[in-house]
């Protein structure tokens, strides 16, 4: 009986280990985003696409070769996300798909969009502009081009953020000066928290049998 009960506890505690091996890795997300370049954006001979993660550094310096766009012709342009994944990059690991990123699409000639949110659920759609532009964060003497996900448009904005006299900008209610209330940033994608609790069920279910083997066997001895 208590061998038995031994293997079976080691059996459980294995299988909740390699849940927890196969559930804890994160690992980079592949695919392209793509850009439509606008009209007005003329004599643009390359697109870049600068990435970088919310509230830290991008993964590559500002137009490098590593950020360079595909033209896949009548004016869309494509980033390939698995370039990310690269050992040159500032950040390790590639996109990840628990973490919420901005892009800013921009040309050869000085065009450029506001930053734009970006998550894993934007891989394969397409950011296009809405016609409205709005002051540069970093140089107010500049304006960007605001644009927004086709697929995703109602879930994953542009980003809300103060320009560099401290003023908010928020191309969603943007108001006087750019002076509107401050909003929330998109929400992350969510994580598959099933898959991530697996673990701990495992874990319960084992000690659920340790319980209830305890308890049959000292019924039996009484």
């Amino acid at each position: 009986m208590k061998k038995t009960l031994s293997v079976l506890l080691a059996a459980l505690i294995l299988l909740s280990c390699c849940f927890v091996g196969t559930f804890s890795a994160t690992a980079a997300e592949k695919g392209k985003i793509y850009f439509k370049l606008p009209a007005d954006w003329t004599n643009t001979k390359a697109v870049f696409c600068h990435i970088w993660e919310q509230g830290g550094d991008g993964f590559f310096t500002w137009q490098s070769k590593n950020e360079v766009c595909t033209n896949e012709g009548d004016g869309l342009w494509s980033y390939d996300i698995s370039l990310l994944d690269n050992q040159l990059a500032t950040l390790e690991g590639g996109f990840d798909s628990t973490k919420t990123y901005a892009v800013i699409f921009c040309s050869n000639i000085g065009f450029q969009t506001y930053d734009l949110n970006l998550v894993a659920d934007c891989i394969g759609d397409t950011a296009q502009c809405d016609g409205s532009k709005v002051e540069n964060p970093v140089d107010s003497a500049k304006t960007c081009f605001v644009a927004r996900w086709k697929t995703n448009a109602k879930t994953v904005h542009p980003v809300v953020q103060k320009n560099s006299s401290g003023v908010e900008i928020d191309p969603d209610n943007v108001g006087k000066d750019n002076q509107v209330p401050a909003k929330k940033l998109a929400e992350k994608t969510p994580v598959d928290t099933a898959a991530n609790d697996l673990p701990f069920v495992m874990l319960a279910i084992a000690a659920a049998f340790v319980g209830i083997f305890t308890i049959a066997s000292f019924k039996k001895r009484a």
